[in-house]
């Protein structure tokens, strides 16, 4: 499902075994929530820090736009995160 778009080749991404597994334990248990441990991190935060989470990922999505011309204000940020994340998208 992400292979066909460059921006998610350097991307980790689960195995397939891990993704049936959690699909399997999904239908099984039933849990309330199916979620991997990046997410329940991400949760936690969310949970504490509401507001500046929020500020983080306006920054990133604005950071890693859809389209090449989108939020030119952000161009001396992109050409520091180039200089420390060599192989990222941008």
């Amino acid at each position: 499902m992400i292979a066909p778009t460059k921006e998610y080749d350097d991307a980790p991404a689960a195995s397939p075994e891990f993704a049936a597994q959690m699909f399997v334990d999904a239908v099984l248990n039933k849990p309330r929530k199916q979620m991997t441990g990046t997410g329940k991190m991400m949760e936690t935060f969310t949970y504490f820090t509401p507001k500046l989470v929020t500020q983080v990922f306006n920054y990133i999505y604005k950071i890693w736009p859809d389209e090449n011309g989108d939020f030119q204000e952000m161009d001396f940020d992109r050409s520091i995160v180039k200089k420390i994340i060599p192989q990222t998208p941008l």
